[in-house]
């Protein structure tokens, strides 16, 4: 019995794996406006005025410990202390050897872990372009989030 209530709070209510998609989708073309509007910044510049215009819309950047502030999908934990849709983390960074390129990461929390998710972003001349998408989405289950994450971009070689 005790397993069984377990497996059936790892499972990820239906309505929360759709909004889970929709959320991270307008927090990646929200951060990529924002990132527009002075594209020319460095990442650290760019990621504090991502940070600052969530911060002006009531939506904050919290760790998952304790009570949430940014509930987006209104749902309830169902272990532990975080619930769907707490943006945990946001990351802007410059690639090694890729001038052009910049990886924006976000992290968003869900009971017992954390789904994380990768965009690559190229820079033209009217701005960050998405160029490469690696997210998980629609997952039945927790483990289907992609929450240990990492990624590496090779340097470009020279001829």
């Amino acid at each position: 019995m005790k397993n069984s209530k377990i497996q059936d709070e790892l499972v990820v209510p239906i309505p929360v794996r759709k909004l889970l998609t929709q959320l991270k989708h307008q927090l990646r073309d929200a951060m990529i406006d924002t990132i527009n509007t002075d594209y020319n910044d460095k990442p650290e510049i760019l990621v504090q005025h991502v940070i600052g215009q969530f911060q002006l819309q009531g939506i904050s950047i919290d760790q998952c410990e304790g009570p949430p502030s940014n509930n987006l999908l209104g749902s309830k934990p169902s272990m532990g202390n975080c619930e769907y849709g707490v943006i945990e983390d946001i990351s802007l960074k410059q690639i090694n050897g890729h001038k052009n390129l910049l990886a924006m990461t976000t992290t968003l929390g869900i009971p017992c872990g954390a789904d994380s998710s990768l965009y690559l972003l190229q820079k033209k001349k009217s701005g960050w372009e998405l160029i490469f998408v690696s997210e998980s989405n629609e997952y039945e289950d927790i483990s289907g989030a992609y929450g240990d994450f990492g990624y590496s971009i090779s340097p470009i070689s020279q001829p």
